[in-house]
């Protein structure tokens, strides 16, 4: 892609891959993302994100993980961002095992857990049912330090 002899810029991509995305078309994005790679621009997590993103809502979120994996090959460390994104696609499709599981990653990482990310979990433990999970999603939360907000509540009651 090269629109009068000007060629587009890492960001200048991400922009594109993101509203790709955001109107569904994640083959063109997809294909947008080859295309910078193979112009030989390093890709970043921001970009990784939209992309990881993207594909979480298209419920695709088992190729979304192997981007995750990629970024970690490429010694690209994932953000909270990430992993919350990958929490809640795997909470979408009712993997709530899996979604535990990248939780602990984001744990054993060496980052803490936001309250985006407890609630990501908390409304999917109480999609399913699960009053313990939510239950005990609410007193490691609070262990934590983290106060519970609206949000919080509102997702328990699902």
């Amino acid at each position: 892609m090269k629109i009068n002899g000007v060629v587009p810029n890492m960001r200048t991509y991400s922009c594109l891959i993101s509203g790709l995305c955001k109107d569904g078309k994640m083959s063109s994005a997809l294909e947008l993302f080859d295309e910078m790679r193979e112009r030989g621009m390093a890709c970043n997590v921001v970009t990784y994100n939209i992309l990881i993103g993207g594909l979480c809502r298209e419920m695709r979120v088992w190729e979304a993980e192997r981007f995750v994996n990629e970024m970690k090959r490429d010694e690209i460390s994932p953000s909270v961002v990430t992993f919350n994104t990958l929490v809640d696609g795997f909470c979408g499709i009712g993997k709530l095992d899996k979604a535990l599981s990248v939780f602990d990653q984001l744990k054993s990482s060496g980052q803490s857990p936001s309250l985006v990310t407890y609630n990501v979990l908390i409304r999917g433990f109480a999609k399913a049912r699960n009053s313990a999970g939510v239950t005990d999603l609410v007193r490691e939360m609070e262990n934590r330090g983290m106060a519970p907000s609206k949000v919080t509540y509102f997702g328990s009651v699902q």
